[in-house]
């Protein structure tokens, strides 16, 4: 054990709450965030207050240079490029750094000196943020994607996976978000609801509950809504309907392509003489 005279520890002591490096002559004291001295830490890796610094609208390459503190603010959101190359300087064995990007959405970021673990480019495309814990330990540099710093709630933007990338399995029905129902305007007199929307896989749906107490009895009539082009199939449909008309014979929904138009057929009566109920078909439009 080292004995010293009072000078001399007075001056070690104002070395190791002053120093920003570790102080190799006692490798079982420490300095603590709130430059309170601690013994019995193992020195083999430094805690001390962050310093960040900022890089703003930089090129396709760059360099993080970690001398600048231990945080690293990026902002790429008025770049050109969409895709960046990040060099790691200065990041001292056994020791972390941060980077936080903020980012157009579709940006991508990679390493030209760093490992870069479990969040490859497809994975950071549709959120305009992102924050990565970079580590050294002296040969290889770590980069671990900061998950509790991820956005968790969002859906997954279009484009945000463009190679197969998700396990069989992985998705099931109650991670998937609900399409919205649009309304259809009805025509022709027509009342009650009618309404379609389109799937995750791209299933249209329309549902309706038809009224026809203001519906005079004409050939129009049997027209009872105009569709969007985006949900007309590429040819005629037609659909078993839950009608009955005084025959008992079959009343159907028929899909007009010519005209795009939704309309009930059925033979020798009129709109006014079948009793409607509520009703439900899918088709693609594919």
């Amino acid at each position: 054990m080292a004995i010293f005279n009072r000078s001399t520890l007075l001056a070690r002591i104002a070395a190791l709450i002053n120093r920003t490096t570790p102080f190799d002559a006692n490798p079982l004291v420490q300095k603590t965030e709130d430059l309170t001295v601690r013994q019995d830490v193992v020195d083999s890796m430094l805690t001390r207050e962050a310093d960040s610094f900022s890089i703003n609208t930089p090129g396709a390459s760059f360099t993080v240079d970690f001398a600048g503190g231990q945080v690293c603010n990026i902002n790429t959101v008025a770049s050109i490029p969409a895709a960046f190359n990040i060099t790691i300087a200065n990041l001292r064995p056994n020791e972390f750094g941060k980077i936080v990007v903020n980012k157009k959405s579709n940006d991508v970021f990679d390493f030209s000196n760093g490992r870069l673990t479990s969040l490859d480019q497809d994975s950071q495309r549709g959120t305009s943020t992102l924050s990565f814990f970079v580590f050294s330990d002296g040969n290889t540099i770590a980069i671990l994607p900061n998950y509790a710093y991820q956005k968790t709630t969002d859906e997954i933007k279009d484009a945000a996976v463009t190679t197969p990338k998700i396990a069989n399995g992985a998705v099931t029905p109650a991670k998937i978000a609900p399409t919205s129902w649009v309304d259809l305007t009805l025509i022709n007199g027509w009342g009650g609801t009618l309404q379609y929307k389109v799937d995750v896989v791209g299933n249209i749906h329309v549902r309706g509950d038809l009224d026809k107490s203001s519906v005079t009895a004409s050939a129009a009539a049997f027209t009872i809504a105009n569709i969007p082009s985006s949900i007309t199939p590429n040819e005629d449909i037609r659909f078993a309907a839950p009608f009955r008309n005084a025959f008992n014979t079959l009343v159907t929904l028929h899909i007009d392509v010519s005209s795009n138009t939704l309309e009930i057929s059925s033979t020798g009566v009129n709109v006014l003489e079948i009793a409607y109920r509520p009703f439900y078909i899918i088709y693609r439009a594919d």
